[in-house]
């Protein structure tokens, strides 16, 4: 034996000569030799990296500021999904079931070039396996779906063979839904790879999370503007308003015909976005339906008008509508309205701005709506008080404008105490006997209003109710009170004695206010008042671009022939860099309580994109 021999026998033999137990351990050869390889676009440059290890670290477990990204792919990109012109008004929920069941995500196959860009790219390594292995790819959750490109098209075929897993794999994830209640489904997806080979097998996995519907906001340049054709008097004076001014704005309107006439109402539009692969956010407008069900003569059914926004899906436009049946104490179906949906603009510690909605204990929206947004995550609520207001919704006193502030924006805000202030001044200036309408011809005078304890009353009252509303928003957002841009706005009290008036029971009807709710409310509450605006507000304006305003013509006194709401306003917004053009909406909106804010909306440039940056 050779000494190297021996030696080696002998280093083998002490442990037993000695009696010591040996702690050598042996691993069992594998079947396969297969690498499961899966990976996404990890660190949301837009491109899986499949050269590199630069979307490795951190693939299995979804963080904010590290992990994949599908979107909920709700648009309709070939334009396969259609409504007719007399499903709008058509009784019953059949339509709004077939509307809610199309769109891209609800079929099982990729619509096109446009839709492919709304799937999140998978890329599987070639793994070196054997060839019998089997591949298979899943997904943890059935708000999901999978797809493997073969031959230049796409199948929801998961299962894969040897050969496509030694050569390597082309894959999508596609969102079939928003997060509507993280209790539910907090929004996370993960998917898997298992390659087998006999009674061996290896995975890799990869965690992706659905983009966050953020709301957007009236910094943007309105896009899209629609505004919707009820008829009757002072129609063509609004429409004409909105026209000229989305026309100078740049942005395409679009008119529906349909009796409800609170095109802000409806509708609450947002965003969802993930990495492109051409280095920029691919971007799909979400518009929020309004949770309104049983509006006045639509019986049970979801508000009809809602139904209009699936004639705006197309590419890159889809539709969520969430509502709820069994609904909570106090909920309201006036603050259902999207009119009482809002955001502000990004500031810090938020920099995808904030949701804003009115809501207290006594009155309040549809929960599962609300619950919506809280479950987005990334737009962390903001709740007003708005239960003293008869229609009750956030733009009725509050408006985001640009501003040349720190952060860029401020808010406009109804002012009854400088209203009052402007009429006593009037009433100084000699000009006590003007109208307190101009060009109504109601008969009121600034001296008559003065004069008015009730009437007067009711400003300070409304003036404290907005101070609160205030002192949340200051404490939320950190706006000084000094920053607010405070406007003229009269507000009158409706009563249970005012209320019996069939008029205006009509047009509160129309505003889809529960009359009977609200009598039975003042009815309960002696004393008790809700109020409206007496004057238009113009803090319920349209925002069209950063240097745009339509507000509501005021029909403020004249001193020396100046509307002095007028000038006020004018004053109060001449450092915003808005240019204020008046809309005539007194007849259309302002008798039946809402403004030209109530009566329009708009898709907007997408708002914080790049939410997934940080």
């Amino acid at each position: 034996m050779s000494r190297k021999l021996a030696c080696a026998a002998a280093l083998v033999a002490l442990p037993l000569i000695v009696g010591v137990t040996p702690s050598i351990s042996f691993s069992p050869v594998a079947a396969t030799a297969a690498k499961a390889d899966l990976r996404a676009d990890t660190n949301r440059d837009g491109v899986v990296d499949v050269q590199g290890t630069t979307d490795e670290a951190g693939k299995a477990s979804w963080t904010p500021q590290r992990g994949g990204i599908f979107l909920p792919n709700m648009d309709d990109d070939a334009q396969r999904c259609t409504i007719s012109d007399s499903d709008i008004n058509a009784s019953g929920e059949s339509v709004d079931t077939k509307q809610n069941g199309c769109n891209d995500s609800t079929d099982e196959v990729v619509n096109g070039a446009d839709d492919e860009k709304d799937l999140a790219p998978l890329r599987i390594l070639p793994s070196g396996a054997a060839s019998t292995a089997t591949g298979t790819l899943t997904t943890s959750t059935p708000n999901t779906r999978l797809f493997v490109k073969r031959n230049g098209a796409w199948t929801t075929s998961t299962t894969l063979t040897a050969a496509e897993l030694n050569s390597g794999v082309e894959a999508a994830l596609e969102g079939k839904d928003v997060i509507r209640d993280t209790a539910k489904w907090d929004g996370l997806a993960t998917v898997t790879l298992k390659i087998t080979e006999g009674s061996a097998s290896t995975q890799d996995a990869v965690q992706l999370r659905v983009a966050p519907l953020l709301l957007q906001n009236d910094l943007k340049k309105a896009n899209q503007v629609w505004i919707n054709n009820a008829g009757g008097t002072g129609w063509s004076q609004f429409a004409s308003g909105v026209t000229q001014n989305a026309s100078a704005a740049g942005a395409k309107l679009t008119t529906f015909t349909h009796s409800d006439r609170w095109a802000q109402d409806f509708a609450e539009p947002g965003t969802v976005s993930f990495p492109g692969a051409n280095g920029q956010p691919q971007v799909m407008h979400l518009i929020l339906r309004s949770a309104n069900v049983g509006r006045s003569g639509e019986g049970t059914d979801p508000r009809h008008a809602g139904r209009l926004l699936y004639k705006l899906r197309g590419k890159d436009v889809g539709v969520v509508h969430q509502f709820s049946r069994t609904l909570d104490a106090g909920v309201d179906q006036s603050l259902n309205s999207t009119g009482n949906f809002d955001s502000v603009p990004p500031f810090t510690g938020f920099p995808n701005g904030r949701s804003l909605y009115g809501a207290t204990s006594s009155r309040k929206p549809d929960q599962s709506f609300t619950k919506l947004l809280q479950s987005q995550g990334f737009q962390q609520p903001i709740t007003i008080d708005t239960s003293w207001l008869l229609v009750g919704h956030v733009d009725e006193t509050t408006h985001t404008v640009p501003a040349k502030n720190s952060r860029g924006w401020t808010m406009v805000v109804a002012d009854p105490r400088l209203a009052v202030q402007k009429l006593k001044d009037a009433q100084a200036a000699g000009s006590g006997s003007a109208a307190l309408h101009d060009g109504i011809g109601d008969g009121q005078t600034v001296s008559s209003a003065l004069t008015n304890t009730a009437f007067m009353s009711a400003q300070e009252t409304t003036a404290q109710k907005i101070d609160t509303q205030l002192a949340t928003l200051s404490k939320e957002t950190g706006l000084a009170t000094s920053e607010f841009i405070r406007v003229p706005v009269l507000f009158r009290a409706v009563t249970a004695a005012t209320l019996a008036d069939p008029q205006l029971q009509a047009s509160l009807r129309d505003r889809g206010v529960n009359v009977p709710a609200i009598q039975e409310q003042l009815n309960q509450r002696i004393n008790a008042s809700y109020y409206v605006a007496d004057t238009p507000a113009a803090a319920n304006g349209l925002t069209l671009s950063a240097t745009s305003y339509a507000a509501p013509d005021p029909h403020g006194p004249k001193v020396g022939g100046t509307d002095v709401f007028k000038q006020s306003t004018l004053d109060a917004l001449k450092n915003t860099g808005l240019t204020v053009s008046w809309v005539e909406d007194w007849s259309y909106l302002h008798l039946l309580d809402g403004e030209v804010h109530c009566g329009s909306n708009a898709l907007r440039d997408p708002t914080r994109t790049d939410w997934y940056l940080g």
